[in-house]
């Protein structure tokens, strides 16, 4: 098992090639201290944060402080290594004030690979 920092990393760069393969522009902020790992530019010439984590061995997800927004989406990577895109105002609806969660089965049918989330 990696140490959570490395692995947190490795799965930033992960989705990074993921999003390049699916034909969005992705740019990285030299430092992460807006809850923001990268922007992408999608095909309809929007701009999107997103903000990747990603969780071994135990899949709960602790998120911080954050105001959603229509551009705002959150990538989630499990011990399972599935890719699970969601809007950010369907987190803060999930936290309930709380600042951890896990991924329900209903949110990993309705979210997993959901890319063209992105695209909307």
């Amino acid at each position: 098992m990696l140490n959570n920092l490395i692995f947190g990393k490795i799965c930033e760069y992960k989705i990074i090639l993921k999003l390049l393969e699916e034909g969005f522009d992705v740019f990285s902020p030299i430092i992460d201290n807006k809850g923001v790992d990268c922007v992408i530019k999608n095909e309809k010439g929007k701009y999107i944060e997103i903000q990747i984590k990603g969780r071994q061995p135990r899949d709960i997800f602790n998120i911080k402080n954050f105001q959603p927004k229509d551009n705002y989406f959150f990538i989630l990577i499990p011990s399972d290594q599935a890719t699970y895109i969601i809007p950010s105002f369907k987190i803060y609806e999930w936290l309930k004030g709380r600042k951890k969660f896990t991924l329900s089965k209903t949110a990993r049918k309705e979210f997993e690979e959901k890319y063209s989330l992105l695209n909307q």
